[in-house]
């Protein structure tokens, strides 16, 4: 089984039902693919009635941070509320992720699997301008002095077998727990703490950007996720109106897509 789990809420629930959708439209693998969306609006009626593997778990957030520090606690809640079984993958992606081509799983899957991050060769492997956690202080800190190769990943996408994912999941629940106990909050949130883990810890999988089969951060001219308010009426009766057609997102506005 390919398991997929996506945060939508508030103004990112446009996004995730193009994922959704995108995600049914492209995939050609061979596992059986099952997806699981954390939203405070109800995703089964933006979707066609006929879609059976797509799951909808209500979830508020009530600021950006909230949300994107939830994934690891998420994952976790994932995992036993389907039962879901140590030997099948499970992967994170970012609402505001696109895809528009074919892909199977063989492309992403391995035991522990991130992907470069896109600003990667900007970087050019010189770790002292990747955001790494320079804070001493905290669980996410990456020694300026570190010998160990620098390479950064995205926050977007991550995952692999569940058997490895659990365990990379309950060691950055830690650390966010060990740093709120001193009120500290990576620059980056949980990008910090991925880093910091595949730092120390690489992934048996490591994907190049140029061979990164999604589009990180396409947010279609949506602006203002951030805000934490929900998403606008007038995108949800779009959504409900385009329930059984695949959409787009271009210049903010959903389209038949």
């Amino acid at each position: 089984m390919l398991n997929i789990v996506i945060l939508a809420t508030n103004l990112y629930v446009p996004l995730g039902v193009r994922l959704i959708k995108n995600l049914n439209r492209y995939y050609e693998g061979i596992l059986p693919l099952r997806i699981y969306v954390y939203s405070n609006d109800n995703f089964f009626q933006f979707l066609p009635e006929d879609t059976k593997n797509v799951f909808w778990i209500p979830e508020t957030h009530n600021s950006w941070q909230q949300a994107t520090n939830s994934k690891f606690k998420n994952i976790k809640k994932t995992i036993k509320l389907f039962s879901l079984q140590d030997e099948e993958y499970l992967f994170y992606l970012d609402a505001d992720t696109n895809i528009n081509k074919p892909f199977e799983e063989h492309e992403i899957i391995e035991d522990l699997v991130g992907a470069e991050h896109h600003h990667h060769y900007i970087w050019k492997g010189d770790g002292s301008k990747m955001p790494f956690d320079r804070n001493p202080q905290s669980k996410s800190y990456v020694s300026p002095d570190s010998k160990l190769p620098a390479k950064y990943f995205q926050g977007a996408f991550f995952g692999g077998k569940i058997e490895y994912v659990k365990l990379f999941c309950d060691i950055l629940i830690n650390w966010q727990i060990e740093d709120r106990k001193i009120f500290y909050e990576p620059d980056v949130n949980d990008e910090s703490y991925i880093n910091k883990f595949f730092h120390i810890t690489p992934p048996s999988k490591a994907i190049l950007y140029d061979d990164f089969p999604f589009q990180v951060s396409c947010k279609g001219g949506i602006s203002d996720q951030r805000i934490p308010k929900p998403a606008n009426q007038e995108d949800i009766e779009k959504l409900i109106e385009l329930k059984d057609t695949t959409i787009s997102i271009i210049g903010g506005e959903i389209v038949r897509g």
